[in-house]
């Protein structure tokens, strides 16, 4: 994986400190790593130092439009699966800069419990705490794009803790207490000198960081010149030093994690704390040290007092901090869960389903089953143009993608050559382009099984796969046949396949609110008045044995009339001749096949009454939308249970049925003249009773 990290920080500090450690882990783990920022910045010579490439940034505020352009150049030219911003700034140019390609996803960092504007560009917000994560959800962004991944540090080395004392100056007698931090007012290194006025003289204070800060002249000066209180400036081997102390003492007003609590734990000490941000999740008060409120000096005191007087159980807290540091903040935990958000962030799936509108239907709920996996994910759809309405406006899809099917098909009968070829070439460009991490063929014909491989995923997985799709995908599965009897059956197998449960498999249509404003247009420019209740008919289909009696529909339409519904015949525009001729038989009776498209259709599917159809798209729609609905099946029988229990399917187990395409009758379609008007009327009244004018 490519990943590319920008922040924007002339100094050192935490977040400085997170990402290098990161970024040596990613490249320790055989990724590829790149640092974009200020090119003499402490972080910049870190990277060179460690082979990490880097690439200078200015980021002079928000709006530096070089920077901008420049750092979408390099992710253009680079290529990064992963552009990684940290702080405000650095999220803000990442979520910009992640736009210039397809298949680069923007990640944010959030160092700060104040850090929650700038990030909405980002696929997702890795907050380093969950007091951070809390103040992100405070602010409006959506839990499902924020995850708490804590900073890992490096296990403390092995030290002998009497040679650190001596190159420290330690006394043996000494209770020596540690504070690690930028001198800045938010650090509170006022606030530990404060409270070592009220320890023994035997308790001393050894401060590390740069003090020569305006905040670092007044802590001077509050310190005076007592001998108890040790500057020892900026060290680059902290980890190391740890060892030769007694106790950490944290003294921040604000603190969103505390890189420096977490290298205590590492050294098995125990901590005083003040309780601000997010160290409570590092410091586990009374287990792993003791939490004091902000600004509390005598609190402070009395808690250092009591690590002090009491050394055994100061030593089982040091203990079960070095416990707490193994099991929550290591580098390996941390670059663990931030691949995995990588992961789950970047993660491009496409499912095939080029045609059969019923089918396209039943694999809707895949839909569902695969973001309940992966609820990050880019899901895309790939399909034919006739389909496309049926999802193109389902807000858990993020794209729907159309195979240029008729197109292509123009330019072959007109033996136009060389457009072909160069539509093709282009059709597979854009599909490859959008870096498609897992393709499922759902289709598992040579068609779909052709399109899954011009993606070049490196994850294919062809559903019953044959004509040949079988070579063209990694990996064929199928289910045993008739083990699962319900709707969309093979397309549950496929969901459980990637581990999604059953019940999150859920046919999942949306109908877009124009559709809905023209079906009911429609239906009132054809006579049908506002508040009438409908009955949805379905009798078309694309072969003759799955039809059901023509006279048989005219009677229901009749006895439906009788009953206070109105019959309204839906279909394509092929079927518009059949459907007037049938709804010219039952006065009030509309013909809606044709003027409606199919978007439209599910739109009166989703508000009737009841439907009654056969083995259609149409007919499918009703039991996905939940519609009280009749399925009339013979010579197919798709499924025996539609999984909603709303719907009744009619269906004799001839012993020539199901025949599918290999009629065995003559024509008389034994299987569906045999479903009477009174069998459905039955089942009409079972479902909603018998509905009056």
């Amino acid at each position: 994986m490519r990943i590319l990290h920008v922040l924007h920080s002339p100094g050192y500090g935490g977040a400085e400190n997170h990402a290098l450690v990161l970024m040596r882990a990613q490249q320790a783990a055989g990724h590829e790593v790149m640092f974009a920022g200020l090119p003499d910045c402490w972080l910049a010579r870190q990277c060179t130092q460690h082979g990490i490439p880097t690439h200078g940034l200015r980021m002079a505020g928000l709006f530096d439009l070089v920077s901008h352009v420049r750092l979408r150049r390099l992710v253009r030219q680079w290529v990064p699966d992963i552009v990684h911003g940290h702080l405000v700034r650095g999220s803000y140019y990442a979520g910009w800069a992640a736009q210039a390609r397809a298949g680069t996803t923007a990640i944010s960092t959030a160092h700060a419990t104040t850090a929650h504007k700038h990030m909405g560009r980002c696929r997702h917000i890795i907050a380093v705490s969950g007091a951070v994560q809390a103040s992100l959800l405070a602010h409006g962004h959506p839990a499902s794009q924020v995850s708490v991944v804590y900073n890992g540090m490096p296990d403390a080395p092995p030290a002998d803790r009497q040679a650190i004392r001596q190159q420290l100056g330690i006394a043996d007698d000494v209770f020596a207490v540690v504070n690690v931090g930028r001198f800045v007012r938010d650090k509170g290194q006022d606030l530990a000198v404060q409270a070592l006025q009220s320890l023994p003289e035997r308790a001393h204070l050894y401060l590390i960081g740069d003090p020569d800060t305006a905040f670092g002249r007044e802590v001077r000066q509050l310190a005076g010149h007592s001998p108890r209180v040790h500057f020892l400036g900026y060290r680059a081997d902290v980890p190391e030093l740890l060892a030769g102390f007694d106790c950490y003492a944290s003294t921040s007003r604000r603190e969103a994690l505390g890189l420096s609590l977490v290298e205590g734990a590492a050294a098995a000490l125990p901590t005083v704390a003040t309780a601000v941000g997010g160290v409570p999740e590092v410091v586990l008060d009374g287990h792993t040290g003791w939490l004091v409120p902000s600004e509390d000096t005598q609190a402070l005191a009395q808690a250092l007092q009591r690590v002090m007087d009491h050394p055994e159980q100061a030593h089982a807290m040091g203990q079960a901090a070095r416990q707490h540091y193994l099991n929550t903040f290591t580098v390996d935990g941390m670059l663990a869960r931030t691949l995995r958000v990588y992961e789950q962030a970047r993660q491009r799936i496409l499912i095939i389903r080029l045609s059969a509108l019923g089918d396209v239907v039943m694999a809707s709920g895949l839909i569902p089953a695969i973001r309940s996996q992966y609820p990050h994910a880019h899901l895309a759809w790939l399909t034919e143009a006739p389909a496309a309405p049926l999802l193109k406006h389902n807000p858990r899809l993020d794209e729907v993608i159309i195979w240029p099917k008729e197109p292509w098909k123009k330019l072959f009968k007109q033996k136009e050559w060389s457009a072909l070829w160069q539509q093709i070439r282009q059709f597979k460009q854009d599909l490859q382009d959008r870096r498609f991490d897992l393709v499922l063929d759902a289709q598992g014909l040579l068609k779909s099984g052709v399109c899954a491989w011009m993606t070049d995923a490196p994850q294919r997985i062809g559903l019953q796969s044959r004509e040949g799709s079988q070579w063209l995908v990694t990996q064929r599965i199928a289910p045993t046949p008739g083990q699962d009897v319900r709707m969309g059956s093979e397309y549950r197998f496929l969901a459980r396949h990637l581990g999604a449960p059953d019940a999150q498999f859920v046919p999942d249509l949306a109908i877009g609110q124009q559709a809905q404003q023209r079906a009911q247009q429609a239906l009132q420019d054809a006579g049908l008045k506002p508040g009438t209740a409908y009955a949805a008919l379905a009798p078309f289909t694309t072969r003759p044995q799955k039809h059901w009696v023509e006279g048989h529909w005219i009677q229901l339409a009749r006895a439906l009339m009788a009953q206070g519904l109105t019959p309204v015949y839906l279909g394509g525009p092929a079927d518009a001749e059949a459907a007037q001729r049938m709804a010219a038989q039952t006065p009030g009776a509309l013909a809606m096949a044709g003027p409606l498209k199919l978007d439209e259709s599910a739109a009166v599917v989703a508000q009737c009454r009841i439907l009654i159809g056969v083995d259609t798209g149409l007919t499918h729609m009703g039991s996905a939308l939940r519609r009280p609905t009749i399925a009339l099946f013979g010579s197919t029988r798709p499924y025996a249970d539609s999984g909603s229990p709303d719907t009744r399917i009619l269906y004799d187990a001839l012993p020539c049925s199901p025949c599918r395409r290999r009629p065995t009758c003559g024509g008389r379609f034994d299987c569906m003249s045999g479903l009477t008007v009174d069998r459905v009327l039955q089942q009409i009244h079972a479902l909603i009773g018998a509905p009056s004018a």
